[in-house]
């Protein structure tokens, strides 16, 4: 696909010549377009999102039940859409991707933001971008943890994609990194986390070892959609009494 491919979501809601993929999409797209900056927190500044989100202009159906690596790694590749790509967007990248996976639709990318070195907190962008709730789904000590908890839920709930927000100290103090991560099944039936980062351009897929020898959070957490989301009660329920932390944190993001 080229990179002028696709429309900010301005034009998409202003203009009738665009393609509708799915009337709940369209309506996720309004609502996204209409919202007002509010506050002047850069981290939480919904124009900064609108400024780089963008729609495809040819709207492709995902099969969620044939993904593969070589699938996912071109959802990402089209995900991003800096022609050059510099800047920390990867929480609008992680979640253009789940949302995308979520719907069956390719629907959104993303271009760099401004200002360029500015994240935003953890939990802005799903609230603003999603239109069922999202919350954290606990807090585990460790990726291999994250992972294990993954499958857990895989295989109680079937759901597919999460994504994983690491917190991790720097030389510059304390940052942070988005990415997905979904759940395949080998020919066998077994299941196994795939993770996906469409904003490391040079690697769009990685294993858990590649991301253990990467990143050494001292902070993970799992965050899925909920729908919808589930009472305090029926979640300690379904986590055999271990309450999860259902409103997001303001963490830190760096990208």
């Amino acid at each position: 696909m080229l990179k002028t491919d696709y429309y900010s979501v301005s034009d998409y809601c202003n203009q009738t010549k665009f393609q509708v993929p799915d009337q709940d999409i369209h309506n996720h797209l309004l609502d996204i377009n209409s919202k007002e900056k509010s506050g002047n927190d850069p981290q939480e500044d919904i124009s900064r999102v609108q400024d780089a989100l963008f729609v495809h202009a040819e709207i492709r159906d995902i099969d969620t039940n044939t993904l593969d690596e070589k699938t996912l790694e071109g959802l990402a590749k089209r995900a991003n859409a800096a022609f050059i790509h510099f800047t920390y967007n990867c929480s609008i990248l992680a979640n253009a991707m789940l949302y995308n996976l979520e719907s069956g639709k390719e629907v959104l990318c993303a271009k760099n933001v401004y200002p360029p070195f500015k994240g935003f907190h953890i939990g802005f962008i799903e609230k603003n971008l999603f239109k069922v709730d999202i919350g954290t789904w606990r807090r585990p000590s460790s990726l291999k943890n994250a992972q294990d908890m993954i499958l857990a839920d895989h295989e109680r709930t079937q759901k597919k994609f999460y994504m994983l927000n690491l917190q991790f100290n720097t030389f510059w103090g304390e940052e942070g990194h988005f990415l997905n991560a979904v759940v395949l099944n080998d020919q066998d039936g077994k299941a196994r986390v795939v993770y996906v980062d469409a904003w490391t351009t040079s690697q769009s897929i990685w294993t858990l070892e590649e991301l253990e020898k990467e990143y050494h959070p001292f902070d993970i957490y799992i965050i899925k959609i909920f729908e919808p989301l589930p009472t305090v009660t029926e979640t300690i329920q379904a986590n055999q009494g271990t309450p999860p932390s259902l409103v997001l944190p303001k963490g830190k993001a760096r990208l």
